[in-house]
């Protein structure tokens, strides 16, 4: 595969062109991983309440706290606008997997499961922090993380 940089001062915002002869599988995972790699998500700061952007890509998971949607990313929290199930509509279901109503994780962030006595998952993240499968999303999350 050929990969070409073109730097030009006309132009306004940077895209991407993928030239094929056909689309195939390959051109549209391609497609898929450069979409899901530039996409990012607006976020509040915790202490000035300043809106930000920060990568999607760095994303460890959104969860509720006290009412409110928080974003823990690999350079830190933050509070976010959109509600859980609207994050479980907008975001890809291969990056990320709700465990719960009050919870999503980004699945490049799972080290591993392991059963619990009680029969639930518990999920322990690569970022030392650990969490539970709900009963409700477990059928869900068996038909797409555990086969």
């Amino acid at each position: 595969m050929k990969i070409e940089l073109n730097i030009e001062k006309e132009i306004i915002e940077p895209f991407i062109t993928i030239n094929a002869t056909k689309q195939d599988q390959t051109i549209i995972d391609l497609q898929s991983a450069i979409e899901d790699i530039t996409q990012e998500v607006e976020v509040i700061s915790r202490t000035s309440d300043k809106v930000v952007r920060i990568p999607l890509a760095s994303v460890i998971r959104f969860y509720t706290d006290n009412k409110r949607v928080v974003c823990e990313s690999t350079i830190g929290s933050y509070y976010i606008q959109k509600r859980i199930y609207e994050l479980v509509e907008s975001l890809s279901k291969k990056q990320f997997v709700k465990l719960s109503s009050g919870e999503i994780v980004r699945t490049a962030c799972i080290r591993e499961f392991e059963l619990s006595k009680r029969g639930s998952y518990l999920v322990l993240l690569t970022n030392g922090k650990t969490t539970y499968v709900s009963r409700r999303c477990l059928s869900v999350l068996r038909k797409e993380l555990l086969k």
